[in-house]
C-alpha cells in the first residue's frame, strides 16, 4: 500500500488532540476529586454531614415505600477535650482517626458512618426489619462504646476515651432533620446520665425536647417582651446587723407556665447562646432598680447590688459596654456593683482580661460557691478578686459538723489574709448565724434573714 508522510500540521493536530484529551481526563479526575472533598472529611475520610443527611433523607424514601425502619446513632466522644487539651491537637487527630477506624470494624457493611466536625460522629442503620431493629441496634451500640473504650496509644501516651451515643428509631414518616435531632437529645441525655452509655429517644424524651425548643424559642424575645423579672435577697452585714446590699435573681414569666426558677431555663440559655441577653437584661435592670432606691432615698448611697455572670458572657465582647452604661445611665458608682462568677470562669482564659478590664474600672468581683470547684490560693491571688462567698453546702453543717466548721474558719482566715471580704449564702438558722459571727464572717444571706423578694419590698427591710 501507499505510505502517507505526516506533515507537521498533522503532527501538531495530533498533539493539540491528545494534549484536550489528557486536560479532559484530568479535568474529569479532578471534578472527581473535588466532587468527594465536598462530602468527605478529610481527616477521617468519613463522609461528612452534607453527604450523610443526602444519604438519610434517601433512606427515609426508601422506608416509607417499604416496611422497614432506620435508626440513626448520634455519638460524641467523653473528654476529648482534655487529649486536646494535654496533648495537642495532633494527638487529637490521631485518636479521631483511630475512633473512625473503630467505628467501621464494628459496624455492619451495610451501615453509613459519617463525622460531622469535632469529636461527634453519625452511625446510618437502614433497612432494619420492625421485629429485630431494637436488638440489632442494642447489640451495634455496645459493640461500639466497647470498641471506643479500649485503650490506645497516641504520642507515647496510653488514652482512653468513652463516648455518649443517642439513638432514634423511626420509619419513613420522620424526616431527616427530626431524626438526628431525636438523636442529638438522646446523647444528651446519655451525657446527663453519667456519660459511657446509649440513650433511645422515647415520647419522654420527646415531649422534653419538644419543651426544650419551646423554651429556646421564647427565651430569645423574653426580655424584650417583659417577661424576665428580677427579684432581691438581701445581704446583712454581720458586724453592724444592717443590710448592706442585695443580689439580683432573674425569674421568667413565662406566657403559658407561669414564674420560673433559674434552674429551668438558665442552662437551655447558656447552651443556645440567649444567656447574653438574659444577662445584659439582669446588669441593665439590677443597675437602674438600685438607683431609683437611692434617688428615693429607700437605701444608704454605699449600698451594692450583686449580678450573676456566666462564662458564656464573657465570651462575646460587648459585656464591659453593658456594664460601662449600665453604670453610666443609673448614676452608680462602679463599686456598687458586684459581679458574681463561678469557679469555674476563672479557668477560661478569655474570661480574665474581662475581669481586669471590669475590675480597673471599679467593678466589684465576688467568686460564687466557693470551694466546689477549681479554686486555690493561686487563682485567687493571681486574678481580681474582692470577695469570696461560701457555699451553702458548708454552711450548712456549722453548730453540729465540726468538718463543715473547719472549711468555714479556714476559708474566712485565707479570704481576709488576702484583704477579701467574706460572705456566706444559704443562712437557714440562728445556730449558723451565731457560728459565722463568731467566727468573724463579714456578710450572710439566706432564707433566716430574708427570701428573694421582688424590687417593691427592699425599701421596707433596707432601711438606709
Amino acid at each position: 500500500g501507499e505510505t502517507h508522510e505526516v506533515t507537521p500540521d498533522e503532527v501538531a493536530f495530533m498533539e493539540t488532540l491528545i494534549a484536550l484529551c489528557s486536560i479532559a481526563v484530568d479535568r474529569k479526575e479532578y471534578e472527581t476529586r473535588l466532587t468527594h472533598q465536598a462530602h468527605h472529611d478529610s481527616l477521617t475520610g468519613l463522609p461528612n454531614r452534607s453527604l450523610f443527611t443526602e444519604l438519610l433523607s434517601i433512606a427515609t424514601g426508601r422506608a416509607s415505600r417499604g416496611n422497614t425502619l432506620n435508626a440513626v446513632m448520634f455519638i460524641d466522644l467523653d473528654r476529648f477535650k482534655e487529649v486536646n487539651d494535654s496533648l495537642g491537637h495532633d494527638a487529637g487527630d490521631e485518636l479521631l482517626i483511630n475512633v473512625a477506624s473503630r467505628l467501621r470494624e464494628c459496624s455492619r457493611a451495610s451501615d453509613t458512618i459519617a463525622r460531622f466536625g469535632g469529636d461527634e460522629f453519625v452511625v446510618l442503620c437502614e433497612d432494619l426489619d420492625p421485629e429485630s431493629a431494637s436488638g440489632v441496634i442494642t447489640d451495634l451500640a455496645e459493640r461500639l462504646l466497647t470498641s471506643i473504650d479500649q485503650p490506645m496509644v497516641i504520642k507515647g501516651h496510653s488514652i482512653r476515651v468513652s463516648a455518649s451515643v443517642g439513638v432514634s428509631i423511626n420509619g419513613g414518616s420522620d424526616k431527616a432533620a427530626g431524626m438526628l435531632r431525636d438523636a442529638d437529645a438522646a446523647m444528651y441525655k446519655a451525657k446527663k446520665n453519667g456519660k459511657a452509655r446509649f440513650e433511645v429517644f422515647g415520647d419522654e424524651l420527646r415531649s422534653s425536647a419538644l419543651n426544650r425548643l419551646e423554651m429556646e424559642s421564647g427565651l430569645r424575645s423574653a426580655s424584650t417582651n417583659g417577661e424576665l423579672v428580677l427579684e432581691y435577697q438581701p445581704v446583712i452585714n454581720l458586724v453592724t446587723g444592717s443590710i448592706e446590699g442585695v443580689e439580683a435573681l432573674v425569674r421568667w414569666l413565662h406566657p403559658t407556665q407561669g414564674m420560673l426558677q433559674p434552674a429551668s431555663f438558665i442552662e437551655i440559655a447558656e447552651e443556645t447562646g440567649a444567656i447574653s441577653e438574659v444577662g445584659n437584661f439582669v446588669i441593665r435592670e439590677a443597675c437602674s432598680q438600685l438607683g431609683r432606691w437611692i434617688m428615693d432615698g429607700d437605701v444608704s448611697t454605699n449600698f451594692t447590688v450583686s449580678v450573676n455572670v456566666s462564662a458564656r458572657q464573657f465570651e462575646g465582647s460587648d459585656l464591659i459596654e453593658v456594664v460601662s452604661q449600665a453604670l453610666a445611665s443609673s448614676g452608680l458608682t462602679p463599686s456598687q456593683l458586684v459581679l458574681e462568677i463561678t469557679e469555674g470562669t476563672l479557668m477560661v482564659p478569655a474570661s480574665i482580661d474581662a475581669l481586669r478590664a471590669l475590675h480597673d474600672l471599679g467593678v466589684q468581683v465576688a467568686i460564687d460557691d466557693f470551694g466546689t470547684g477549681y479554686s486555690s490560693l493561686y487563682y485567687l491571688k493571681r486574678f481580681p478578686v474582692d470577695i469570696v462567698k461560701i457555699d451553702r453546702s458548708f454552711v450548712d453543717g456549722l453548730g453540729h459538723d465540726p468538718d463543715d466548721e473547719a472549711i468555714v474558719s479556714a476559708v474566712l482566715g485565707l479570704g481576709h489574709a488576702l484583704g477579701l471580704l467574706v460572705v456566706a449564702e444559704g443562712v437557714e438558722n440562728e445556730t449558723q448565724m451565731q457560728a459565722l459571727s463568731a467566727l468573724g464572717c463579714d456578710s450572710a444571706q439566706g432564707f433566716l434573714i430574708s427570701r428573694p423578694v421582688p424590687a417593691s419590698a427592699i425599701p421596707s427591710i433596707a432601711t438606709p
